[in-house]
């Protein structure tokens, strides 16, 4: 809802003339506002099409039932992950998948989702994979 309303002040700003249609779109050119709605999209389909707990599924059959086990798992898939593509994808992958992980072991899925956003910036930290990337030279 909140986003509803965010584009309706949007649309009433450019029809009332507050703002011009160009300084209105501008905001949707920027590469963190892609990759956001990319994010939601990704997470959105992976968790409707099943892929989330299929993954989910998997996870809890290797790691088990113990939250340590559970959290090596998680972190170190999207360590791993990281390593060869963009954190913020690795983690829109993994967004439903530990939501599905918590939902289905009854943990609070804080306890597992701070600790996988942690493990897609680990090897971004430690990766010279990805320094073209940040440090175009």
């Amino acid at each position: 809802m909140p986003m509803r309303v965010a584009l309706l002040v949007l649309v009433l700003m450019v029809v009332f003339g507050l703002v011009s249609t160009g300084d209105a779109l501008a905001g949707f050119s920027n590469p963190a506002v892609v990759a956001i709605w990319a994010m939601f999209i990704l997470s959105s389909g992976l968790a409707r099409t099943g892929v989330a707990s299929y993954l989910g599924n998997l996870a809890t059959r290797v790691a088990g039932e113990t939250e340590r086990r559970l959290l090596t798992v998680l972190i170190s898939s999207t360590a791993v992950l990281s390593a060869f593509m963009n954190n913020i994808g690795v983690a829109a992958m993994f967004l439903p998948v530990t939501i599905d992980i918590a939902r289905r072991t009854k943990r609070v899925a804080s306890r597992l989702l701070i600790p996988m956003a942690y493990g897609s910036l680990l090897a971004l930290l430690v990766s010279l994979l990805l320094i073209p990337l940040i440090f175009p030279f």
